[in-house]
């Protein structure tokens, strides 16, 4: 399929009432970021968000898991959380760096870890928006109370389906019931928030798309405002080290999505609802290998803090670049393993030195590398050669 069909230019963004909530960089951020990246692989500002693994434990099995999926690969260490002294000295250190939003993720459930709300009351007082991203299926009416008093700004729920049947089919080494109370939790932190005026945490619903029921997309919509939440998210399914491809969109699938979006689009603008519609199709219309028109930035936007301390540019690019216990953070993000990594992911000629470490297809970061791109590109870079050898012995 030519994949001019999906070009999402052709179909510009409406106005929406409510906007898809995220920090956006600071003016003076963005100089010191175009100054860095065009003046070699060196960083002239900390990174602009910082993506922390509060726990490894997981009450699920989802089958696009890399970690718990049933026939994901067995782990040589065994489940643990990031210790309560890591997180405070990573508090100071993105406080330094001006680090502007810190997600809270894992490779597990983050509301396994006890000291969540906690750690939500420092990050937030070092000065960082919080989202946290969860299954949803710890949230009751004790864990909205926490997660309310904490001050947390954006809670995303990831859930594979908008019916009882779906979950049952996308989730099916997990138990039916959970649905429900992913559902009746969702409702209750809306309650909740009505009940105390508070305008936060903005509450978004996620979906990845697989296959068997992405014509059913639009009861994500219905379930959506059922439940109270703000916006309204999706993805495509990204097949984690090349598992559960066959479940993805094939390209006459891929057609058969736009109208269904672009009707979910218009009725969620209509009720107030924010969605990343036009970032999804984005992404379709990219492709799943990435790497083949567009260099990767992140290496100068984020870092993610592995629950072992170890620093990576992203959840799937699993070299580690350092880690907390025995370097700073600072001197990471600017040691010379992220400077390789940085010139290595300048092109598609030297980006081959990634890819035995780096699971880009369908990248969660397309969109953003697209956007920069269309700017960076027409500005000559001092030392476009790279300072650095691009190597992957990080």
């Amino acid at each position: 399929m030519a994949r001019a069909d999906l070009r999402y230019t052709a179909w510009p963004e409406p106005r929406q009432k409510t906007k898809m909530p995220s920090p956006r960089p600071t003016l003076r951020w963005q100089l010191q970021f175009l100054r860095g990246f065009l003046g070699g692989n060196r960083a002239l500002t900390g990174p602009h968000t910082a993506i922390v693994d509060v726990t490894d434990r997981c009450n699920l099995h989802c089958f696009a898991c890399p970690r718990h999926a049933p026939d994901a690969p067995k782990q040589s260490a065994r489940p643990q959380d990031l210790p309560w002294d890591d997180f405070q000295k990573l508090c100071r250190e993105c406080q330094t760096l001006g680090v502007a939003k810190m997600v809270f993720i894992g490779q597990g459930e983050p509301m396994f870890n006890p000291r969540l709300p906690d750690m939500i009351r420092l990050a937030k007082s070092a000065g960082m928006a919080l989202v946290l991203i969860t299954n949803g299926t710890l949230l009751d009416a004790t864990a909205a109370e926490a997660l309310l008093s904490a001050g947390l700004d954006e809670l995303r729920v990831s859930l594979w389906a908008s019916t009882p049947e779906e979950y049952a089919h996308n989730c099916a080494g997990n138990s039916p019931e959970l649905f429900a109370r992913v559902v009746s939790g969702l409702k209750t932190l809306s309650r909740m928030r009505r009940e105390r005026r508070q305008r936060l945490p903005r509450i978004v619903l996620h979906r990845p798309i697989e296959r068997e029921f992405f014509h059913a997309l639009e009861g994500m919509l219905d379930l959506a405002r059922d439940t109270g939440c703000d916006a309204l998210s999706f993805s495509p399914l990204k097949p984690l080290a090349g598992m559960h491809r066959e479940r993805g969109l094939h390209p006459d699938e891929e057609k058969q999505l736009i109208p269904i979006l672009k009707r979910l689009h218009s009725r969620a603008r209509k009720c107030g609802l924010a969605t990343n519609v036009p970032e999804t199709l984005r992404r379709y219309h990219i492709g799943e290998q990435v790497w083949r028109s567009i260099p990767c930035t992140m290496g100068w936007i984020d870092v993610r803090i592995r629950t072992n301390g170890d620093v990576l540019v992203c959840g799937t690019c699993q070299a580690s670049l350092g880690n907390i216990h025995n370097s700073s953070l600072r001197e990471i993000w600017n040691g010379a393993a992220f400077q390789r990594f940085r010139a290595a992911a300048r092109s598609e000629q030297t980006f081959s030195a990634l890819a035995p470490t780096c699971d880009c297809a369908f990248c969660c970061h397309a969109s953003t590398n697209a956007r920069l791109h269309r700017f960076l590109r027409w500005i000559p870079r001092r030392g476009s050669n790279t300072t650095l050898e691009p190597r992957c012995n990080f």
